[in-house]
């Protein structure tokens, strides 16, 4: 395989960008091109069918990073699926963040007023890790698996074992400087929360990402949320309390779709 097979490729220059945004496949070009075109003609029913599609969405995101049976979301990035899951849990819980994080991580924990302490990003990292833990009672770790500035990249197996170690410890993830890079399976990782954006190592542009939320953490969520009315309405009644925060309305078949190419080709070629 040749990159120039599945990517249009300039030869005037050398592309090294995309941790920041990753370039999208022809394959990927072309579909959306075809969708946008036979989606708004007034003959097919594919705006009808909107629902089944997304579910093949979920189906391929759960096949790739082996999250199957766990519950998905299709969000239009990281940061909302982040932010809107760190306001489902206690305002009194405590948060371990890594020196010098992402802002969509850790700006979201300054604005609420929510107590948190830091560790140093350096390449004993895990260690840094364990230590606070051990020195400070801490509920939520929220960490990059890459970190988006120096590239420190966290052993994903390390997580397992953080998880055994501290069994009550949430594990809140980003992985969008990650995911894409190589195998990943997030029913085995340890991780409470994966979420991700597409435009990066995904190569799958702009609008599109997921959040991965385990067995475990959704019976958290939804025991927190069990005083509210689940909805009612005849097109909602399908929705859990739940859905209803990570999936308030629609959600862009275009860029959902986009990723789900990506993914596709992704998986016919393999990460290895």
């Amino acid at each position: 395989m040749t990159f120039s097979e599945h990517f249009n490729l300039s030869q005037e220059i050398c592309y090294l960008n995309s941790s920041g945004n990753g370039l999208i496949s022809k394959r990927s070009l072309q579909w959306r091109r075809d969708w946008e075109q036979q989606f708004f003609l007034v003959e097919t029913d594919l705006r009808d069918q909107q629902a089944s599609f997304l579910a093949t969405v979920k189906e391929t995101i759960a096949r790739v990073f082996h999250a199957e049976g766990h519950k998905i979301y299709l969000t239009p990035n990281f940061s909302f699926a982040y932010s809107t899951l760190i306001d489902r849990l206690p305002r009194d819980y405590n948060y371990l963040a890594i020196e010098g994080e992402y802002p969509s991580i850790l700006h979201p924990i300054i604005t609420r007023n929510l107590s948190y302490h830091t560790v140093k990003a350096d390449h004993q990292i895990e260690e840094n890790i364990i230590a606070a833990l051990h020195e400070k009672h801490t509920n939520v770790l929220v960490i990059s698996i890459v970190q988006y500035i120096s590239g420190l990249k966290v052993d994903p197996s390390f997580f397992k074992r953080l998880k055994q170690q501290f069994p009550d410890l949430l594990i809140l993830a980003d992985g969008s400087q990650y995911l894409g890079t190589e195998n990943f399976s997030f029913t085995d990782s340890g991780i409470d929360a994966l979420a991700c954006s597409g435009y990066k190592w995904l190569c799958a542009g702009f609008g599109n990402g997921f959040l991965l939320i385990n067995k475990t953490f959704q019976a958290l969520l939804d025991q927190l949320l069990v005083s509210i009315p689940k909805p009612t309405a005849d097109f909602w009644k399908t929705k859990s309390v739940l859905d209803t925060f990570f999936e308030p309305g629609h959600v862009d078949t275009v860029s959902q779709g986009t990723l789900r190419e990506s993914l596709s080709l992704f998986e016919e070629l393999g990460f290895e």
